[in-house]
């Protein structure tokens, strides 16, 4: 499918019907060498175009000063809403040989440059929600005017706690506390000038990856460096004219572990106590911890690397599909894709990659 280029202002690139704006607004990017797309879960969402150089300027769009950085091109992904075209701001041009490499990252990137001066005057109570937070962002003046809509799935809750941000970027807020295990752990679907949130995003996709047939699959690795499922807690505490002491509780499992040896953390919950306004007992103690390693329980990570041949043009982040890899000692399993490549001109998947645990989603589901 041939991308399309926009000027830097536009806050479109589809009319209602999901179809690409008209000349007026756009010019077409026939010559286009190369254009491919990579999304990840909650990560990466960029474009990479091959244009020879004569030709991108002879439709570059007159009366922008810094010429072709921060223009929009907009690259039709099949994924998504607004009929699967997504807007991606140019941000690095690479010009040698007569041609350009062109990188541009998608629309949700400018919150990078919108500031949020005071988080914490929020209308909330002391302990309030990361939801009310949200909800002071979209309605306050700098997210207004944007051209962003924010949306949320019906089954989106956020814990009550207490927060203390610096002044930061909307980009920030969005990607280190709403998606932050410790605080939403949500996952976001990009749509255009829209964010969503959702609790686990994708479908389950009936078709099935079969190694050297419609797939290639080359590496599976699995990798439990990172692995956690029982923390050691304890607190501090310090009585007048009295040195600093801490008080050490059992250490605690997570429920469902499929370790056989235990990987702990040891935490100090003084902080959670008394941020949750806790009496500082052991059950208390107890508690915040078995709450705190059940959320952050991660199993031994695995990864799939493939190249896929099969149609998969319907599908999205966070969709699972049925493996069978033989050649990999694999009868089957089901991974969940949280990163593609796809070849926009082409129209097909360039390749995939799945994985157990990225961002505290995902899983890979072994049956041997």
């Amino acid at each position: 499918m041939i991308p399309y280029i926009f000027n830097p202002t536009v806050k479109a690139v589809t009319d209602a019907s999901g179809a690409i704006l008209g000349q007026a607004t756009s010019r077409a990017l026939p010559h286009a060498t190369y254009c491919e797309v990579t999304e990840e879960l909650n990560g990466e969402f960029s474009l990479a175009m091959g244009y020879p150089a004569k030709e991108f300027d002879a439709i570059l769009t007159e009366g922008n000063a810094n010429g072709i950085v921060d223009l929009i091109i907009a690259a039709n992904v099949k994924n998504g809403q607004n009929g699967w075209w997504e807007p991606f701001r140019i941000f690095q041009v690479n010009k040698q040989q007569g041609m350009y490499d062109i990188l541009a990252k998608h629309i949700s990137y400018d919150l990078s440059w919108y500031t949020v001066s005071n988080p914490n005057s929020a209308p909330r109570t002391q302990y309030g929600s990361v939801g009310t937070m949200i909800n002071y962002i979209v309605n306050q003046s700098s997210w207004s005017s944007t051209g962003f809509s924010m949306g949320f799935d019906t089954d989106v809750s956020f814990p009550v706690t207490k927060m203390l941000f610096p002044p930061q970027s909307l980009n920030s807020l969005i990607y280190d506390v709403f998606l932050n295990k410790e605080y939403g752990g949500k996952e976001v679907s990009l749509s255009g000038w829209a964010i969503y949130f959702t609790s686990r995003r994708g479908s389950s996709n009936p078709l099935t990856l079969v190694d050297g047939v419609n797939a290639d699959v080359t590496s599976v690795k699995t990798n439990s460096e990172n692995g956690l499922d029982s923390v050691t807690p304890f607190i501090t505490f310090q009585f007048p004219d009295q040195p600093e002491m801490f008080y050490r509780s059992s250490t605690i499992t997570a429920s469902g572990t499929s370790y056989e040896i235990r990987h702990t953390e040891t935490k100090d919950f003084t902080k959670e106590l008394n941020d949750a306004n806790y009496q500082s007992t052991e059950q208390d103690l107890i508690q915040l911890a078995t709450n705190w390693v059940n959320s952050h329980y991660a199993p031994p990570q695995a990864s799939i690397e493939a190249k896929v041949y099969a149609d998969i043009t319907t599908r999205n982040v966070g969709d699972t599909f049925s493996i069978i890899a033989p050649r990999m000692g694999m009868a089957r399993y089901t991974g969940r894709l949280l990163k593609v490549t796809y070849d926009v001109l082409n129209e097909r998947p360039e390749s995939v990659y799945f994985d157990a645990v990225r961002a505290g989603v995902g899983d890979i589901i072994w049956t041997r």
